[in-house]
Formats: structure tokens, sequence, C-alpha cells
């Protein structure tokens, strides 16, 4: 039977499989606490491959998950809102149909939100794509020679930096599913005849062999190592709380490859736009679509994680 187990599933050779550190979601404003060393997955072929999760990679998913595979500062201009007005567009303090007390605080309190928009906005600032700002947009929604090529070439660099860090983050999530599972449902025999019978009974379909799947819905259980040891009761504590930290790495990773497909997929899209304008025989673009498009794919790179503080314990 150790044979068989042997051959039939990926050697892991480390149990203690996770990434060196994750996330306390109770207090998300920094990183915390080192876990086990990288995990690393052998395959029948003796090869072997390690997979080490750096802090800057940590920071990025705490913040901005792109911020580490591209150069904000290359690609990306802050540029000041356009300025709003916090004055109402009408004045009912004298109409007499307004002057209930109702009215008068619904008045109020709509002047209010007004002015606090008004400010918010005012003191905002966004981030613009270089090379794709109002003027330049302009200048190539009117057909302006060589005006596209620049915004062009941008996209391109950012393309070709996506693609290849989703490359990398797939086959990172590829690798860690793989151990994770064979971890969460690995049994040591160690001479047992009841392990062994318990290995038996799950080949006969009698006992359930734990997926990614039923592995990354139990990071949402309160009783997460009772579960996975109730389908594997021969797993250790220490190997079952690991399981849950490498399932937290799993999901990170593969919420900026969907990330990543997004922004893609806006990039392709303004990038055909810029095509349009630039071939005046296949249809002008107008400059508000341009610049809609362009502020879509600056928005999808500067995608933050953000979150939410408990000020009482809920119930």
């Amino acid at each position: 039977l150790d044979s068989i187990q042997r051959s039939s599933i990926v050697e892991v050779e480390k149990r203690k499989i996770g990434f060196q550190k994750y996330f306390d979601f109770t207090n998300c404003s920094q990183v915390y606490h080192q876990l086990a060393s990288p995990f690393r997955i052998s395959r029948q072929e003796g090869k072997s491959m390690e997979i080490e999760v750096k802090d800057s990679t940590l920071q990025a998913f705490a913040t901005q998950p792109l911020q580490e595979v591209l150069d904000f500062s290359e690609i990306l201009s802050e540029q000041r809102a356009t300025r709003v007005s916090g004055d109402m567009p009408f004045d009912l303090s004298r109409d007499p149909r307004c002057q209930s007390t109702l009215a008068r605080a619904m008045i109020k309190r709509i002047t209010e939100d007004v002015e606090g928009y008004a400010k918010r906005v005012n003191s905002s600032r966004s981030l613009k794509l270089k090379n794709m700002l109002a003027e330049d947009m302009k200048a190539i929604s009117e057909g302006v020679e060589g005006g596209a090529e620049k915004a062009l070439e941008v996209l391109r660099e950012i393309e070709i930096a996506l693609n290849a860090q989703r490359q990398q983050d797939a086959q990172t999530v590829e690798f860690a599913i793989e151990a994770a599972e064979k971890v969460a449902n690995y049994v040591n025999f160690d001479n047992s005849a009841e392990k062994r019978m318990f290995w038996l009974r799950r080949q006969a379909g009698h006992e359930v062999y734990m997926d990614a799947c039923y592995l990354i819905s139990l990071s949402v259980s309160t009783t997460h190592d009772q579960d996975v040891k109730r389908l594997n009761p021969f797993l250790d504590s220490k190997a079952a709380s690991q399981i849950l930290k490498n399932t937290l790495g799993i999901q990170l990773f593969t919420n900026r490859v969907d990330q990543i497909n997004w922004t893609i997929e806006a990039v392709r899209s303004l990038t055909r736009k810029l095509l349009q304008s630039r071939d005046r025989e296949s249809g002008e673009c107008s400059l508000q679509s341009l610049v809609k498009e362009a502020d879509s794919v600056a928005a999808r790179i500067c995608n933050a994680r953000h979150y939410f503080e408990v000020k009482e314990k809920v119930p």
C-alpha cells in the first residue's frame, strides 16, 4: 500500500506547507506572523519546485495587488479631479411650501450633502495613464498623426507584464492547490492496520477525498481544523492549521489572476479604440469614449483592497 500511495500521488516533501507569512484579517493594516518554511513539491521524476512569497508580494496583496507587477510611476500620472461647486443649484429657503420644520431639515441635509461631496471631490486626486491624458486623447480623437503611437506602446508594455505575471501566478496556484490536496488527504500508514483500512475505504469511495473546493470553503469555517480532521482523522493538528494558511494564500493569488484578466480585457478594448482612431477607415472614436476607456484601465490597474474595522464585538 505504501508503494501504491507513492506512485499514485505527487509526493510532498514537507507536510508543513504554507506561505511564509499570512494576513491577520482582524487588523489588515500590516502583514503578520512568520509561518512555516516554503512548501516544496516533488514530482515522480524527482524534480522539485520551491515557492516562496516575498515581502513585496505580501505588501502588494495587502494594498494594491498590481503594484508589484507594474511600475506605477512609469505608466501613471496623478491628476487633480475637475472641481465641482458646493452650492445648491436652487434656493428654496423662501418658498412658502418649504417653511415647515420637516422641509427645512430636509433642505439642510441636502445642502450639507452637496457641500460634503464637493469638498471630497475637490480634494481628491486621480491616477491617469501617461500619454493618455485629456489633451492626449483630444489629439488622438482628432486624428493627429502619430498621436496614438505612444499610447499604444504603453498599452503593449502593460499587457506583456500582465500576461507574464498571470502565467506565474497561475503556476503558483496550481502547485499550491496540488500540495494542499495531497497534504489534506495524506495517510502515514506507520504499520497501522486502522490507517490502511481507512485508506482502502477511501479508495473504494466510502471515505471522502478532500478537494481544493472543499478546502477553500473551509476558510470561512470557525472550526476549520476539526472539519479537516473529521474527514482525515489521521492528520495531525499542525498540518491541519497549515492547510488553512495555504488556502488563504491560494485565494490571494487567484484574486490577482482575476484582476489581471479583468485589466487585460480593458487594455485590449482601449487598444481597439486607439487603432480605430489611428485608422480613419475603421471609424472615428469620440473623445468621451477614449477618455472613459483610459480611465477604466487606470482604475483596474489601481484597484486596491479595502478593509473595515469592527468597533465592537458582534454577538
